[in-house]
């Protein structure tokens, strides 16, 4: 075979064995479910929790005070509010037995102008539910382990401008532990120990509320084709050192360029992901309809057989039409968002 035959024959396979697709990771903001005054600027956290807490075989006793004490922590690193301060003395702690009892006017105004805030967010329960099991794996030839948590915690927002609570909401997840042995006994008491499940059972308590009261970031990742021409390949060198827009340069010259239906595909989603990460949104969605477009032109409606393979290993159609939906839910916030972030006047 002639040398140069060859040469080309296997410059063709390694192009074509090249992968055709990578992932990049997104962070975008998603707002708080609930939009609070603008003047609310200066917030005190206050522990409401009634001390003796359900204590049985299915239920911890909640350590109300580390509660208190990481939701307080956790929502001053947003630098949301001007500034959040925490009520030391746990209000209820004198209760001989547990009661709901929300703060009334006059401790809501005492409250706020002892602390000189604008406003509580008061924690008003918790509650740390534990399931354990213990199964033989063959596989590992062990015996695993497994404590499963639900924790739930009951969160007020109180204002000296209302008599009742501004929002209640009960935040709820779930974390869990696991550890191998030779034996179920083994496996067992290499769990955490009852107090450690507490303290980070706490911990986490006081923790998961704050992604409904505050905006914040959000990870997702976002499938790049980057294979079917040297311009392809080219601004796919260019998105892993981060130069976005000569990636986007040679995508658009690509689809405007390019005959097939299927690179212009391609080039419509890496588009859509180009102004994704610059936020604008509304264009991302028009080029992700473009692609989405482009994929039933070429494989018809069902389209179920032609996957994507690798990372996102589901057919085209419903690949794009997922994206489209996600880009339709982060443009539907956006308002929201915007509205939320204007006491940093932050542009979005």
């Amino acid at each position: 075979m002639n040398r140069h035959l060859t040469l080309l024959l296997l410059t063709c396979f390694c192009l074509g064995a090249c992968q055709t697709y990578e992932q990049v990771a997104i962070d975008y903001m998603i707002p708080a479910k609930i939009t609070f005054p603008n003047e609310f600027r200066r917030v005190a956290i206050v522990n409401n929790v009634t001390t003796n807490a359900n204590d049985s075989i299915n239920f911890l006793p909640a350590d109300a005070k580390v509660a208190s004490q990481q939701l307080a922590e956790t929502i001053a690193l947003t630098n949301y509010f001007d500034e959040v301060v925490i009520c030391d003395s746990a209000l209820r702690q004198k209760d001989a037995s547990y009661r709901e009892s929300f703060l009334n006017p006059k401790e809501i105004a005492t409250l706020i102008k002892e602390m000189d805030v604008d406003f509580l967010i008061s924690l008003e329960d918790v509650a740390l539910k534990v399931e354990r099991d213990t199964q033989y794996r063959p596989d590992w030839n062990a015996h695993q382990a497994v404590a499963d948590m639900k924790v739930y915690s009951l969160v007020n927002v109180y204002s000296d401008r209302r008599t009742e609570p501004i929002l209640k909401y009960v935040a709820q997840d779930s974390i869990f532990w696991e550890s191998f042995g030779g034996t179920p006994e083994n496996a067992g008491n290499s769990l955490p120990s009852r107090k450690v499940m507490i303290k980070e059972g706490s911990e986490f308590a006081g923790s998961i509320p704050v992604s409904y009261l505050i905006p914040h970031w959000q990870n997702a990742n976002r499938t790049l084709f980057n294979n079917g021409s040297i311009h392809m390949r080219d601004a796919a060198f260019h998105v892993r050192a981060k130069n976005w827009d000569e990636a986007f340069e040679l995508w658009s010259n690509e689809y405007e360029s390019c005959k097939s239906k299927k690179r212009k595909m391609w080039c419509a989603n890496n588009i859509a992901v180009y102004y994704e990460m610059k936020d604008d949104i509304e264009k991302s969605l028009e080029w992700a309809n473009i692609a989405g477009e482009l994929a039933v032109e070429i494989y018809g409606k069902e389209g179920n057989a032609q996957r994507i393979g690798g990372f996102s290993d589901i057919p085209y159609i419903h690949y794009f039409q997922l994206y489209i939906n996600e880009l339709e839910r982060r443009n539907v916030n956006l308002s929201s968002l915007r509205l939320q972030m204007q006491r940093h006047n932050d542009d979005f």
